[in-house]
């Protein structure tokens, strides 16, 4: 393969198709079968390499990869645990909570206001959450009060620690809330735009903690390292910031480098959804 990366990209891809497509079987046995699948030609591939067959090898690595692909999508599909947070958003508004939970997407670091300790500046960060549990801060690690939930959340952090990649696990302490509802005219509402991609919670975090083993997911860490790859190749390639801006959201999701005129224009003519899907999953 001249182009082992973009081959493996698009057999992953393949394989997400394939498996949104296997939704009404059982998700437990095709998560067990795909997983199974690709650590077996995984371990096949290595041993074929070894006694010097590699064109086998490389006919067992991209079925790994599809298999990875519909071990992905099947799990993205299967059921879950979900609006546990979004009602203790309206019961509660502002209530402090504990969740712990994987990261969706790769932070999007930024600077905050002075730190109260040290007057320095605070490392900010925003990104989307995979909660697993939640528990009021109250609650003993091992104790009852944690609940079990599978909701996302938007989450906007202070003193988020560096090098946190989707994928990682962490621990976050805030307030949870309801997104806002439409605050310019013309423009679609935070409410609205995090409901298109299914959150419908966001969180306040004032303390943001990677775990210990945090690097539980590496799926979700080869598809932050592809997208951080494929980034780099339109900052390449794309000289034109407005362009290059539309392409990262509609292939990575990310519509923060957009210029704001043309986040606007898509809003007006009914389309900003695009802006907010595209490149999602």
């Amino acid at each position: 393969m001249r182009r082992p990366l973009l081959t493996l990209c698009i057999v992953f891809a393949a394989g997400i198709l394939l498996g949104s497509h296997l939704a009404e079987l059982p998700a437990r046995a095709v998560l067990a079968a795909a997983f199974a699948g690709s650590a077996g030609a995984v371990a096949a591939a290595g041993v074929f390499l070894l006694r010097g067959r590699p064109a086998i090898s490389a006919v067992l690595v991209p079925a790994a990869v599809l298999l990875a692909g519909v071990f992905t999508a099947a799990r993205a599909l299967a059921p879950q645990e979900t609006g546990v947070l979004p009602a203790v958003a309206a019961e509660d508004p502002g209530g402090r909570v504990v969740l712990d939970g994987t990261l969706v997407t790769d932070p999007r670091y930024f600077t905050g206001g002075p730190d109260r300790k040290d007057g320095g500046r605070s490392r900010g960060a925003s990104f989307v959450l995979r909660a697993g549990r939640m528990s009021r801060e109250t609650a003993r690690e091992d104790g009852p009060g944690w609940v079990r939930t599978r909701d996302l959340v938007w989450v906007v952090g202070k003193g988020v620690p560096g090098g946190l990649v989707s994928g990682d696990r962490v621990r976050l302490k805030g307030r949870l809330r309801e997104p806002d509802l439409r605050r310019n005219p013309g423009g679609g509402s935070q409410r609205e735009q995090l409901g298109i991609r299914g959150i419908h919670v966001a969180m306040r975090a004032a303390e943001v903690e990677a775990l210990e083993g945090r690097r539980g997911d590496p799926v979700r860490r080869f598809v932050s390292w592809s997208r951080g790859r494929l980034r780099e190749s339109l900052q390449r390639t794309v000289p034109d910031e407005e362009k290059r801006g539309i392409l990262e959201a509609v292939l990575l999701g990310d519509s923060h480098a957009v210029p704001r005129d043309s986040r606007l224009l898509f809003a007006r003519s009914g389309v900003a959804h695009i802006l907010a899907v595209s490149g999602l999953h």
